[in-house]
């Protein structure tokens, strides 16, 4: 009897324990209404976050492509988007006018307008800035910014090479 008797206060001290850690689940209660609210919590901030995932790339293509949803919808504030910039020519005007720079340009090798003698006149009237000092002066020389083709040196010439 005496052993019966231990047998069953063990087991009531175990169980005792077991429950005050939380190991061991109770038989007639459901969770709690602190782990329900929990619970439905956590649930509505998934399923929100789902469907911003989802929903996002939707609304931005609509932001982005629709400007009357735009206007409707979005402040001001919010519009980040680049205005393009108002330039002087479009594409078009702007080649158009560098084919007729080219076509100049060529037109007046063909008349003989840069010859090796109106070339060195060019050289020889390009003064350098008055504002700028001795220094300023050494750098130019020394990266060829003061020469009409930088990459040229000018007691270079190529025409010998024969």
């Amino acid at each position: 009897a005496v052993n019966h008797a231990n047998k069953a206060m063990k087991g009531y001290v175990e169980t005792r324990i077991l429950a005050k850690q939380g190991k061991l689940k109770s038989k007639g209660r459901g969770p709690s209404e602190s782990q329900k609210s929990a619970n439905a919590i956590q649930l509505s901030l998934l399923v929100s976050l789902g469907l911003a995932f989802i929903i996002s790339p939707v609304l931005g293509r609509k932001i982005a492509t629709d400007e009357e949803f735009r206007e409707k919808y979005v402040p001001e504030w919010y519009d980040f988007r680049v205005k393009p910039p108002k330039s002087a020519w479009t594409r078009e005007e702007l080649h158009n006018q560098i084919i007729e720079v080219e076509r100049d340009t060529r037109e007046r090798a063909i008349r003989g307008e840069f010859t090796p003698e109106k070339l060195e006149e060019l050289k020889r009237s390009m003064q350098p800035r008055s504002d700028l000092s001795d220094e300023d002066l050494a750098m130019a020389k020394k990266y060829g910014w003061s020469s009409i083709h930088p990459g040229v040196d000018p007691d270079d010439d190529d025409d010998d090479d024969e």
